[in-house]
């Protein structure tokens, strides 16, 4: 054997043997006890909280803000509602329009507790951030519902995936009386 190929054998022969020292040393010594983890004070302080899923509900709990909205304009028909020239009863049906106008584009009505949480959402607190209805409109009162011809919050009834009911109070201000408007018609 040459020369080089006998140093390179040598070579290789110890690096195999200091190996294998090492790892018969490493397995005569037992493993460091591990302490148990001990909660503390400051410890639960930092620790991250579990993430809050922003589902639609939720986001429709905050009015939108106008810098957060997608730039497409609200839906022109939204202009009607309050018109002097629009009846009642046709006004509801708008609303109702709207209403599936969302439903269109997201795949379900919105989802709220009230009738600001419902507005919200149409104004643009939706997961694509896309106005159906105007921030500011003669017909939102100051806690952001939308009212009616005689002043009154409408109501908003989810009654399924796929139909909303929708009532006015009518002009005695009196919910489910017989001068009540819905849509859909009843």
């Amino acid at each position: 054997m040459s020369r080089p190929r006998l140093l390179s054998a040598g070579v290789l022969a110890v690096v195999i043997l200091g190996a294998a020292l090492w790892l018969f040393r490493k397995a005569d010594v037992p493993p460091a006890p591990v302490a148990p983890a001990v909660e503390s004070p400051a410890s639960r302080q930092t620790a991250t909280p579990p993430a809050v899923v922003d589902t639609p509900q939720r986001i429709a709990l905050r009015p939108p803000q106008a810098d957060e909205l997608s730039q497409v304009p609200p839906n022109p028909m939204a202009g009607a509602i309050g018109s002097a020239k629009l009846p009642p009863e046709r006004e509801i049906t708008l609303v109702l329009e709207l209403f599936q106008i969302y439903r269109r584009e997201f795949g379900a009505f919105p989802a709220g507790e009230t009738n600001a949480h419902f507005m919200n959402a149409l104004r643009g607190a939706n997961p694509g951030k896309l106005p159906v209805f105007p921030l500011e409109h003669p017909r939102l009162d100051a806690a952001g519902n939308l009212t009616d011809p005689w002043g009154q919050p409408y109501h908003f009834h989810p009654v399924s995936r796929d139909r909303m009911e929708i009532r006015s109070k009518g002009p005695d201000g009196e919910i489910f009386t017989a001068d009540d408007l819905v849509a859909p018609g009843k």
